[in-house]
C-alpha cells in the first residue's frame, strides 16, 4: 500500500504540457539587411494610448502611410490652413520614425500630442481620451493641412497650384529632409 503521507511528485511537464507564459521562445537575430522595417513601438505618454492607437491604426493602412513615407503630403501641405501644415508635418515625421527606426525600439509621439494639444486644447495633459474623437481630429486636421486644390488644364496638360521646385525645396529643407 502507498502512503498517503508521503508528498507526491508532479511529473514533468514536456514542452507541449508547459504553460505558454512560462515557455522561452528564442528569437532569431536576424542579419541588418534582412531585419524587417516598421517594427517599432510607440512610448506611452502618460495616458495616452488613445493616441498610439490611432496612429497604429492609421499606419497599417498602406496607400495612407504610404502617402506620408513617400512625402507625397510635401507636396500638398497648405501653409495658409489655420494649423499651416504642421500637423501633417508632425504626423509624417513620426511615421517616418516608426518605419525607419531601429527594430525592436519605440520612438516618442510627443510632438504630435504636442501639436494636437495646440489645436485641440481637449487633448492637452496626460488624461485618458477617446480614440475615436481623436481620430476624427486627426483625421480632419490632416485633411486641413493637405487640402491645396491642383488644377490640370485641359489644353496643355499644366499643373496649376502645385508648388514650384523652389518652394518645395524650401519646405524640405525646414522639414529637415532633402530635397
Amino acid at each position: 500500500p502507498q502512503n498517503s503521507a508521503a508528498p507526491r511528485r508532479r511529473p514533468a511537464l514536456s514542452t507541449s504540457q508547459t504553460p505558454v507564459a512560462e515557455r522561452r521562445f528564442p528569437v532569431p537575430a536576424l542579419p541588418r539587411e534582412e531585419t524587417p522595417q516598421g517594427l517599432v513601438g510607440l512610448q506611452n505618454l502618460g495616458n495616452t494610448c488613445f493616441i498610439n492607437t490611432c496612429v497604429q491604426c492609421l499606419m497599417s493602412l498602406e496607400p495612407f502611410a504610404n502617402f506620408f513615407l513617400e512625402n507625397h503630403h510635401m507636396f500638398r501641405l497648405d501653409t495658409a490652413s489655420s494649423m499651416k501644415g504642421t500637423l501633417a508635418l508632425s504626423f509624417g515625421e513620426l511615421l517616418h520614425k516608426m518605419k525607419h527606426g531601429r527594430p525592436f525600439s519605440s520612438v516618442s509621439p510627443g510632438v504630435l500630442k504636442e501639436r494636437v494639444g495646440k489645436f485641440a486644447p481637449q487633448f492637452t495633459g496626460y488624461r485618458q481620451h477617446d480614440a475615436q474623437e481623436l481620430l476624427r481630429f486627426l483625421l480632419d486636421g490632416l485633411h486641413e493641412d493637405l487640402r491645396v486644390p491642383l488644377r490640370i488644364s485641359r489644353e496643355d496638360g499644366s499643373v496649376q497650384g502645385a508648388r514650384s521646385d523652389e518652394e518645395m525645396a524650401l519646405m524640405l529643407r525646414v522639414a529637415g529632409m532633402q530635397h
